[in-house]
Parts: C-alpha cells; structure tokens; sequence
C-alpha cells in the first residue's frame, strides 16, 4: 500500500482507516509503546495530574524516554533496527518503571491503581452553563490543529533542511542503526547531523515503525502541546482566557508552516515550554512531579538544539536560589540537575569522541570576553525587527507589550513575578551566546535573518502564559465570562 500516493486515491475516510486499522499495525503498536511508557515515567513522580495534561504529556515523555533508550541501543547493534526488539526493550522499561508500584504494593499493600496518577474526574449530570467564547475559541483551534494535521499526513517532505538533513539522516540511522553512519562518514549529509541527536531519532522510529513520512510526528508534538498548554492554563485562569489564548497561539502564522515541516524547531519548543512552564508550576504547588517533569522536558530540549542550554541554565539558577532560600532539598536539586544536565553532557562528550560528527559544527563558542558594539546592536536589531513582524508571529509580542505594561500597572496584585523574570532572563542569556558565537558557516546576518525567527518560537507560548497568568487579563476575562454565560439551571 502507498501511503504517500492513497490520499489522492480514495477519500480521506478511507486513507484514515487504513492509517489506523490496516496493514501498518506496526504504526498504531510503536505510538501505543510510546504513550505507555511516557505514561510509566509520569507515573512515578508523585503528583496528580487532570486527564488533558496526562494526554498532552505522554506522547512528549514518551518520545524522549525512546530517544534516550534508542542512543544506547546503537551502542550494542549494527545493521537496520529491528522494530520487535526495540519494542521489547521499550515495553521492558515500562515493567521496569512499575517495579516501585510493585514493591510498595507486596510490602505495605498500597492500591496498584494505574490511573491514580488522573485527578478523579467528576461525571457531568446536566449542562449548567454553555461558555460561548470557549465552545467559538475551541472549535477554530480545533480546525487549525486538524488542517495542520492533513497537511503534515498528505504532503510529502519538501523543505530543503529536511531533504538534505533531518530527513535523510533519520533514515539512515533507521537502515544502518548508527548515528555514526556512512552518510557522516563520507560527509553527503547536510550540517544538522552537529544537533543533538533526539529529533534524529525520533525521525528513525517513525520509519522503523513503518510511517511512510515521519512528518506526523511534529504534527502530534504540536497537537499534544496545545491540550497540555490549555491544561496547564487552567491552573491559572478561566474557560475563556484560556480557549482565547490557545487559539491565539495555534493560529501563529510561522507556528502553522512550521509544525508539519520536519525539523527541530517544533519539537524544542515542546520540551522548552513545557519545561519552564512545568517549573512555574511547582514553584505555585511545590508537587514533586512537577519539578522532575520540568528538569526532563529542560534536559529534552538541550537535546534537540545545543541553544536549549539557556533555559536548562535559567531554570538551574532558580533552582539554586530555592536551595540558597532552604526552600528545597540537596537531594531534589541534584535530581533537578541530574535530569536537565545529563543528556546534554552525555551528547557533548559523544560528539568529542566522533570527529567526523564534530567536523559538522557551524559556529565556536569564543571563550575570551570581548567588547563589539557593532555586533551587540545588529543582534538586538534583528530580535527587536522579529518581535515586531506581523506575517510570522501576528501580534503575539504586541498583546505581550499591552500585558506587560498593565503587569507594571497592577504589579502588588500579580503572583508571576518569577515567571517573567525567568523569560527576561532567557532573552538576555541568548543574546549574550549570540554574541559570543563565532560563526563558522553561514554569515551571521544569515542566521539572525532566518534561523532566528525558529528559536523564537520558545518564547511565543512563554509569552501567551504570562499573559493568562496576569492579574488584568483574569480579571478581564472573568468579567466577560460572567457577562456572557448562557444558565441552562433556571435561576
């Protein structure tokens, strides 16, 4: 069966049953695998978590845990991965996360309750209320994320990055189970081979498990981040800032290209968010879960792009300070660190070893300080011109500049102090690695132009939750929702 050429054949109805229910088991079995074990980890943190989140979290989870496992099994294997035994090994970790359960079940007879990680989830008697900006708001992101979603199952690879890199890599390390393969040996393969290796490896299961593209995958990224942003947007705000600002965020235009390419840029700014945003989180409810969660998704990120590393250093120096104020333990912060550090290291100290991966690096960090004001201001200029372009990011940092302002103007009643000042320190991280980088491919300009504009991508959610966490905008919105409640109670 051609997947690529079906759509085109019959009906969508049609192609969609095969892509679930046919030949390709295998398909339907590897993202199976990777919701459970995604699942398993969530599981093990102490916490409860609302069934949307667990939704949106499992897939992101369980993507970097295959990606970890799949770096080692390289180490062990030649010639193509075996779908079956990888599968087995990723279900063998699973039963090896549920040993805790087990063990506190035989011991001290604790319920073995799968789904106690889901806070209970009250069954709706009757319709009290019918929220028409959230039902209007839902209902539009909802068409955007499936229009997104044909775009990415329909449309065959054809972004230049992805054909000459990210593509042709993944399948390469599928066919030959190496990341050191013939394509680097021989150098045919573009410069994104130097990124580290997750994207690349998700790219490899996608074709182990049988999909003809791998271009669902950023699609499910992108689907199963916009249920746990809302999610998480919850814990803050009401129905309708939350329904307003998901659309807002799903309907970013340079969002909407780039999450059915197959590229870095979607899959970062999944973990990134979901990392710092998860931070936000325990510093409110101070669960366990939430601080683990977010030191994974910070080292998941560092994992998909070197740059990554500034929000793992950001969210290190809050942790510090938490430790500094006797606010949090040495044992949790050096969990903290072990989970956001320990893949970036572990892919540094693997690219030192392989010179031929190496060789593919385009920019050198310049360790002496130094002073170029020409340079500072070109690289302030092009993130400022970025900021305020309309066709990419619509009016994202403009509604941010609005909120900001009345954040300043109602400062004593705002709770997310920590959350800014965390963005802003981000912002000024990268701009200062910007600087110090020496570029050793394309010209600076280049990149400030157009490589640029994809690592913004990590601030648009940051900035769409700040502004659901402002007190004017609550306020705002709760006042709307009152005003515009449909009662079906006939009081």
């Amino acid at each position: 069966m051609d997947l690529v050429e079906l759509p085109f054949k019959k009906n969508i109805f049609t192609f969609l049953y095969h892509k679930l229910l046919g030949v390709e088991s295998t398909e339907v079995i590897g993202l199976i695998v990777l919701f459970l074990l995604g699942y398993s980890i969530l599981n093990l943190w102490k916490g409860s978590l609302k069934i949307k989140e667990v939704i949106g979290l499992a897939f992101p989870i369980g993507f970097g845990a295959m990606g970890t496992i799949l770096f080692g099994y390289q180490f062990f294997t030649s010639g193509p991965i075996q779908f079956w035994a990888l599968n087995i090994i990723l279900l063998i970790a699973v039963l090896l996360l549920w040993i805790p359960h087990f063990i506190r079940f035989f011991r001290i007879g604790s319920s073995l309750n799968p789904f106690q990680l889901i806070d209970k989830v009250t069954p709706i008697k009757k319709m009290e209320s019918f929220n028409l900006i959230q039902f209007i708001s839902l209902f539009f992101a909802f068409i955007i994320l499936i229009t997104i979603s044909l775009k990415g199952i329909y449309w065959p690879i054809a972004d230049w990055d992805a054909i000459t890199t990210f593509d042709f890599y993944g399948r390469v390390i599928a066919a030959e189970g190496k990341l050191v393969n013939s394509i680097v040996l021989e150098h045919v393969v573009g410069s994104g081979v130097a990124y580290p290796p997750l994207t690349h490896l998700i790219i490899a299961y996608s074709y182990v498990c049988g999909f003809a593209e791998p271009k669902w995958v950023f699609t499910l990224f992108y689907f199963a981040f916009s249920v746990v942003f809302y999610a998480f947007m919850r814990r803050f705000v009401n129905r309708t800032a939350s329904s307003i600002l998901l659309l807002l965020f799903v309907s970013t235009p340079e969002l909407i290209g780039f999450s059915a390419f197959c590229k870095t840029n979607i899959v970062q700014m999944v973990y990134a968010c979901l990392g710092f945003i998860g931070l936000y989180i325990w510093f409110k409810d101070r669960k366990p879960l939430f601080l683990y969660l977010s030191a994974f998704m910070l080292g998941l990120n560092a994992w998909v792009r070197s740059e990554g590393i500034e929000f793992v250093m950001i969210g290190s120096l809050l942790i510090i300070y938490e430790l500094y104020k006797k606010r949090l333990s040495w044992k949790s912060t050096i969990a903290f660190f072990a989970l956001s550090l320990s893949l970036f290291i572990s892919w540094q100290i693997f690219m030192g070893a392989n010179e031929s991966l190496s060789s593919f690096q385009q920019v050198e960090i310049i360790k002496i300080p130094f002073f170029d004001a020409d340079k500072l201001n070109t690289i302030v200029t092009h993130i400022y011109g970025h900021f305020q372009n309309i066709p990419y990011f619509a009016g994202t940092f403009y509604f941010f500049s609005i909120f900001f302002v009345l954040y300043l103007l109602f400062l004593k009643r705002n709770e997310n102090h920590i959350f800014l000042i965390g963005i802003i320190l981000v912002v000024v991280l990268h701009i200062f690695i910007l600087y110090q980088i020496n570029y050793l491919g394309d010209n600076m300009i280049w990149l400030l132009k157009y490589s640029l504009k994809r690592y913004i991508f990590n601030y648009i959610p940051l900035c769409f939750f700040f502004i659901a966490t402002t007190y004017a905008f609550g306020t705002f919105t709760k006042r709307i929702e009152e005003f515009l409640r449909w009662d079906f109670t006939g009081k």
